[in-house]
């Protein structure tokens, strides 16, 4: 939220000082608001100094402000993440102070403007402080003249009166000169030191403004030069974030292939172990077709079973494709969800 400031001394109107408001609802410190009525002291009627509206002295109404309690804040806690995370968080991180420099920087433009707002006020009184001082002047070169009429007036009235009412009249001139000189004498002083008084403090004020507003413009380009560079580094944050996810994407697709060949080896391994057991179990039967015929014709039989011949492993005969390489859908040879070894390769 934007700070509140006096119009006059473009100070911070913080809840521990004096303020006061105008009929016309502007508010101000009321030092500086009885300071400038002083100053406007010939004027029959007072001007706000914001909108122009009538400003009385005894109008004044003094304003009372309730602080706020201070809030305790917590840093919050920052875990560490994998590489894309952290890339991320780094990311998230350079946005919130991209947005902190450029609220700072528009409060900046904001000071500046009412820096230059109270600057162009003081550069109005200033002005209408040499225009006043000038008028009086004028006041004054008029009444000097009046004075050298009228004491001109004097001189002859002095010659043309006799000797007898010339030192009566004199005296009379002569007080009621003096009274005439030191009055507008000592009413022009006091309007001319109070003129005086009123430009060295425009002066003054004006300098220290010119000041503020430099350093306000030195501030502007410093926080220019600092959203720069954040938005440099945001750009680098992405540039590695989108590298990041790239290999990730790279490694998974490479680990999928090693996954099908792998299911693979082991369709191939299964296929070799049952032909191996078949050509065993043929190459037995055929040794015991050999054995058998000469013992027929010697009379005796051997007692050849079914437990002589090599059979295939039951492990072999029951299980599948999908309980051997631990894959659901089959999808790399086209299995079947039940089709066992041996009959694939019947098949």
């Amino acid at each position: 939220m934007d700070r509140l400031v006096c119009g006059i001394c473009t100070e911070e109107l913080g809840s521990d000082k004096d303020v006061c408001c105008l009929p016309c609802g502007h508010v101000k410190h009321t030092a500086c608001l009885r300071e400038w009525c002083k100053l406007q002291n010939d004027q029959r009627e007072k001007k706000c100094p914001n909108c122009g509206g009538n400003a009385k002295c005894v109008n004044f109404r003094k304003l009372f402000f309730d602080k706020e309690p201070n809030l305790e804040t917590k840093a919050p806690e920052v875990s560490q993440e994998p590489s894309v995370q952290s890339g991320t968080v780094t990311n998230d991180a350079n946005k919130q102070d991209l947005e902190k420099c450029k609220s700072e920087l528009e409060a900046a433009h904001k000071r500046a403007d009412r820096l230059e707002q109270s600057n162009r006020l003081l550069e109005t009184m200033l002005h209408n402080s040499e225009t006043e001082l000038r008028r009086t002047s004028e006041k004054n070169r008029e009444q000097a003249q009046e004075l050298s009429e009228a004491q001109a007036k004097i001189r002859d009235l002095e010659a043309k009166l006799s000797e007898s009412d010339l030192g009566q009249v004199i005296v009379l001139l002569k007080e009621k000169v003096g009274k005439l000189e030191n009055g507008e004498i000592a009413r022009l002083k006091s309007l001319h030191d109070a003129a005086k008084e009123e430009l060295e403090i425009v002066q003054r004020r004006r300098q220290n403004l010119t000041e503020r507003v430099l350093k306000l413009s030195e501030e502007v380009k410093k926080l220019s030069s600092e959203n720069a560079k954040f938005k440099q580094e945001l750009n680098d944050s992405q540039e590695r974030l989108a590298a990041s996810e790239k290999r990730n994407a790279d490694a998974n697709k490479e680990r999928e292939t090693m996954a099908e060949r792998k299911r693979n080896c082991q369709v191939k391994m299964i296929l070799f172990k049952r032909k191996l057991f078949e050509d065993i179990n043929r190459f037995v039967g055929e040794m015991s077709r050999e054995i058998e015929e000469p013992k027929a014709e010697s009379g005796t039989l051997p007692n050849l079973t079914r437990s002589a011949l090599v059979e295939i492993p039951p492990v072999l005969k029951k299980r599948t494709l999908n309980q051997e390489f631990g894959s659901k859908d089959g999808s790399a040879k086209k299995v079947k969800p039940n089709e066992s070894v041996e009959e694939i390769y019947l098949s």
